[in-house]
């Protein structure tokens, strides 16, 4: 339902063609369905906040998305991965679609074996190197596979990002969808506004909008047909 500031915007002359679409223009925070987080059948995801927060950044946490990146081994079979600075990594990694255990490597503290590219051999130091009895190492952050040498893999895992998006001069930004980063039904996401949480939503719950917002110059938020308020 439109409020009387809604009505009369909307039965003045306030009607803005773009692109072929007659679209009505409100000077307001463009929530749908009463929800300041939606989505639309594109997949991304739109967060309405207060004016305050124009011009600036917030951050939203994803998680349970799936994470997936190519990665190459080197000339001995090396493939190594890493996950970001305080997260828990995840205990399993598909890699080129075979499940990877990754929850029992074997710990080392010292990357001190080398490489010889025209045998394609690896020479340990004094600490273990990845191997066939040694297939997964794992030196602070960082894990290291035995795979096939010089081959581009298929890296993916279930994990949690962390994504800046910028809020216009209509009080909302987007998140757009990622295909190597894919929120999915069951992905949750949260807004961190100002130092505050917001409460996590998982995205098959967030109401879907008959399309995108856009914003003017001016700062006023223009709807597609089908918009509710």
């Amino acid at each position: 339902m439109l409020n009387l500031f809604q009505r009369a915007l909307f039965l003045a002359p306030s009607f803005i063609a773009i692109a072929g679409l007659t679209l009505p223009a409100f000077a307001q925070a463009p929530t749908y369905q009463g929800a300041y987080t939606y989505k639309d059948g594109l997949n991304n995801i739109y967060f309405v906040t207060g004016a305050s927060s124009i011009g600036s950044s917030i951050k939203i946490q994803i998680t349970g998305i799936t994470v997936a990146s190519e990665k190459s081994s080197d000339a001995c079979g090396v493939l190594s991965f890493k996950f970001t600075v305080g997260t828990n990594p995840p205990t399993s990694v598909s890699i080129n679609g075979t499940a990877t255990d990754i929850s029992s490597p074997t710990i080392s503290t010292k990357k001190d074996w080398t490489c010889n590219p025209a045998t394609r051999t690896l020479t340990p130091g004094k600490s273990p190197a990845p191997s066939t009895t040694t297939p997964l190492i794992q030196i602070n952050r960082t894990y290291y596979v035995f795979k096939s040498p010089n081959t581009v893999y298929l890296f993916e895992y279930i994990g949690t990002a962390h994504k800046s998006v910028k809020i216009n001069k209509c009080q909302f930004g987007v998140l757009k969808y990622s295909a190597k980063q894919n929120v999915n039904g069951s992905s949750t996401v949260q807004a961190i506004v100002a130092g505050s949480s917001n409460t996590p939503q998982t995205v098959s719950s967030l109401p879907l909008a008959p399309g995108a917002p856009v914003c003017n110059r001016t700062g006023t938020a223009l709807f597609p047909p089908g918009w509710i308020f």
